[in-house]
């Protein structure tokens, strides 16, 4: 939590039967960033990447893979045939990859073991990711990559309110991993989503703009415009739109006022827009990252955000944010402060240089207060 890694071969090792959690911390000018990985032995690797930021990662800024095993055990009594399997679960959200070779790869394999006059066995990797409201820009080769070696095990990967500009690749999958790619904007990409099989068939409600290709191993009706959506924006029939999202600028990714990817992604509850801003429009879920009940969760890692708050627990407390510069500042608070806390918002305003002062009522218990510029 709140690290620097810079000029390291891996930054982060992270191995087998574990939990983990990579809160705010910034990777730069390294080769590879967290690596993870699980190996048989029915073992689950469980880890969750919050609000990192990853620059000049030169290999790959996030790698995972699960691998099964399978062999012949012998004993006086006999020899029998056993298999292992191995699952990763990542969940990767509010993190920004910039100027990477590569921004998050996930591979899953296992072994076959079979001989003469013995049963055989098959030990499988599966995989379990979601990548939830990161910003991927300039990325050379993939910004998710799912991949597959020898007897991989059935896998899930959700793909939402992701923003995705100038990469080789935007996402890349292979059978036997599923993909749902959703409420994500793809900007600039050579090729932006691609998978090989007939599985990750839901990819919907995106943008898509000024990309090579939008749609590569997908049949011809992906991207072949015949309808329009809610918003009267012309779409294919899963809802996707090809028009200019209207981004404040080549290096913000916040929509614009009028952005056609306002209000146009899923529509269903548990994908609204939580927090405006930086979500605009109504409660349906806006494209990109800075869309959907994810978008309020931004914090940036500790090199640049920057912000003047002290942190007080009083039973009467008026706080001050003095910005350093103009900003969406979110003001939140916490009942207690145990490593791994839940920060609940009071107010989140558009600020310029001049110091905001919030008075809470006394009647309000005590708290630790901080503030956070988006």
């Amino acid at each position: 939590m709140d690290c620097i890694f810079s000029n390291a071969g891996t930054a982060i090792v992270l191995r087998d039967n574990s939990v983990n959690t990579v809160i705010s911390c910034n990777f730069q000018d390294v080769t590879n960033g967290v690596w993870m990985t699980v190996g048989a032995n029915n073992r689950t690797q469980t880890t969750e990447i919050l609000n990192c930021g990853f620059t000049n990662c030169f290999s790959q800024s996030v790698y995972g893979e699960a691998y099964g095993n399978a062999g012949l055990s012998c004993s006086p009594g006999g020899c029998y045939a056993w298999s292992q399997q191995a699952w990763i679960v990542s969940t990767i959200r509010n993190c920004s990859f910039h100027s990477v070779g590569a921004g998050c790869r996930f591979n899953v394999w296992g072994t076959y073991f079979s001989q003469i006059q013995q049963p055989s066995a098959t030990g499988y990797g599966y995989g379990n990711v979601r990548l939830l409201n990161n910003v991927f820009r300039d990325v050379t080769n993939t910004a998710g990559w799912f991949s597959v070696g020898n007897y991989a095990g059935g896998s899930q990967v959700t793909i939402f309110n992701n923003t995705i500009v100038n990469a080789g690749s935007g996402v890349v999958v292979q059978d036997p991993w599923d993909a749902k790619v959703q409420g994500s904007l793809f900007v600039g990409c050579t090729n932006a989503v691609t998978r090989s099989g007939t599985l990750s068939a839901t990819v919907s409600y995106n943008g898509f703009f000024n990309n090579a290709a939008d749609f590569t191993g997908y049949p011809v009706t992906y991207g072949q415009v015949i309808l329009a959506n809610r918003n009267g924006t012309p779409c294919d029939v899963l809802f996707n739109i090809f028009t200019d999202p209207m981004l404040v600028s080549s290096s913000d990714f916040h929509l614009q006022a009028g952005s056609p990817c306002i209000d146009a992604g899923e529509g269903s509850g548990a994908n609204f827009d939580s927090y405006f801003p930086p979500s605009m429009g109504s409660i349906t879920n806006d494209i990109g990252a800075y869309g959907g009940p994810g978008a309020g969760q931004w914090i940036l890692p500790p090199s640049t955000n920057a912000f003047t708050l002290a942190i007080a627990k009083i039973p009467y407390v008026s706080v001050t944010v003095n910005p350093p510069e103009a900003g969406n500042y979110r003001l939140e608070y916490a009942s207690a402060l145990l490593g791994t806390n839940t920060w609940i918002q009071i107010t989140n305003l558009p600020l310029t240089t001049l110091p905001f002062t919030y008075t809470e009522p006394a009647t309000v218990p005590a708290r630790y207060y901080r503030a956070v510029k988006q």
